[in-house]
């Protein structure tokens, strides 16, 4: 692992966001190139009108639309720290976990490349926090990128969390994929401390459209997503 852009700021930030990447800068589709990753830093800085953050990005070795070749010119205002992780296979975990050890902030966002935050949504978790409460939104995932509708998931991949629950819980599962880490994670904190789960039709998260979602469904339609579906719900009535 090697820092190789680092803009953060010398403030303690009120919220620090964690993402790792892989191929999410720049992709086909029969739509034409989806700028996805783009997307995403420009609704961090509107957050970042309102609020002191900082992003940390891990990037493993993207190859689509190198982020160095970009971001410091397009997104140079932004406190940004990219970290690039050099290993075989790709892990959510290992690369949130990564992100998030390196965070200042106290409060963190564990969240995805493809994932639009929206502001009202970070103001309703960092309320939460001074209830001593965790946030899963409810993430809207769009049914192609030409509009603004689709389907709510049930998935708790996108989380507002203190630093010290993400170091009780254990941090994310370091498995060699992404996928079901994430009722894993939700499940850990949800043991001892309050999680909320609002769900914003506006200001909240949207999953921008992209061909891997697609791909990813048709992929786990057999025996991993089974094993996913058993899990969830062997423990439904804890995670609900």
């Amino acid at each position: 692992m090697k820092i190789k852009y680092n803009k953060v700021r010398k403030s303690i930030p009120d919220l620090s966001i964690c993402v790792t990447i892989k191929n999410r800068s720049r992709m086909a589709s029969e739509y034409g190139v989806l700028n996805i990753f783009e997307k995403t830093l420009v609704s961090y800085r509107e957050i970042a009108k309102s609020y002191n953050i900082e992003i940390i990005i891990t990037d493993w070795d993207s190859t689509d639309h190198p982020l160095l070749k970009w971001i410091p010119s397009q997104f140079g205002d932004l406190p940004i720290k990219i970290i690039n992780i050099n290993r075989r296979y790709f892990s959510r975990g290992v690369g949130i976990i990564v992100a998030a050890t390196y965070a200042r902030s106290k409060n963190l966002l564990l969240t995805d490349a493809d994932v639009v935050v929206g502001t009202k949504i970070v103001s309703l978790a960092l309320e939460n926090f001074t209830k001593k409460a965790a946030t899963f939104p409810f993430c809207l995932m769009l049914e192609n990128p030409q509009v603004n509708y689709g389907k709510w998931s049930m998935g708790q991949g996108i989380a507002f969390v203190r630093k010290k629950w993400w170091q009780k819980s254990g941090g994310i599962p370091e498995w060699p994929h992404w996928g079901w880490e994430d009722s894993q994670f939700f499940y850990e904190i949800k043991k001892f401390v309050e999680t909320r789960r609002p769900k914003l039709r506006y200001g909240g998260l949207i999953h921008q459209w992209h061909p891997v979602q697609r791909e990813h469904y048709k992929q786990n339609s057999g025996t991993r997503m089974d094993k996913r579906r058993a899990y969830f719900n062997e423990k439904r009535h804890n995670l609900l």
